[in-house]
């Protein structure tokens, strides 16, 4: 069978990131070609892109190379491409639109704020922490200068050493024998020790008897 599509390869973009994207041409069946080498590919990139390295969007050239900025994170780019057969007879294209994905942070980069703690028992008292988390789901070290803001249900007491200070990563409640079988919700809101990152969680959870 013959040359009867255009296909883009490539669906993964991260910001900040070079990507290599590729195109071959196929038949009927989603082969590709055996002589793709000799075909030529017209590439239509978006203008916010930087074409990189061996990029120079040549003719001859089935990939191009990109680097995406930092602040694209979160849209979606078009990319286009024409493919030629060697005796300029037939020319199929394709476009294809995807996400960018942003750039995962290095370990130790407050990203995150996880909230410890999924069993409340009615009538007994619950202690649940929150701590700030790196995109690895790790604890920052620093952790205990980070601030700490609570909302909890009006229906529990605080107790103990639950005064929802901002520098205290945990409270302490007691939850009534009446709300058994409900579910309650809660919420943190933990800042850097710079003022300058906030991450919030909340987390719906049951009570048992």
């Amino acid at each position: 069978m013959g040359f009867t599509a255009a296909l883009i390869l490539g669906g993964k973009i991260t910001a900040g990131r070079i990507t290599l994207m590729g195109a071959t041409p196929v038949d009927d069946a989603g082969h590709q070609v055996p002589d793709w080498a000799d075909y030529s590919y017209s590439w239509t990139i978006p203008a916010t892109v930087q074409p990189d390295g061996i990029s120079t969007l040549d003719p001859k050239q089935s990939s191009i190379q990109f680097q995406t900025p930092q602040n694209l994170a979160g849209q979606s780019l078009e990319f286009s491409v024409s493919i030629t057969s060697p005796d300029g007879k037939t020319t199929y294209s394709s476009t294809t639109t995807i996400p960018v994905a942003p750039a995962p942070q290095p370990d130790g980069v407050f990203t995150k704020a996880l909230i410890l703690g999924w069993n409340i028992t009615a009538g007994r008292i619950t202690l649940m922490g929150a701590t700030p988390v790196d995109d690895a789901g790790h604890q920052i070290p620093e952790w205990a200068d980070y601030s700490y803001s609570w909302t909890i249900p009006a229906t529990v007491q605080p107790d103990g050493i639950s005064t929802l200070d901002p520098k205290q990563s945990s409270i302490q409640f007691q939850t009534p024998q009446n709300l058994a079988g409900q579910s309650l919700e809660f919420s943190v809101s933990i800042t850097s020790p710079d003022g300058k990152t906030t991450y919030s969680s909340t987390k719906a959870i049951p009570v048992t008897n």
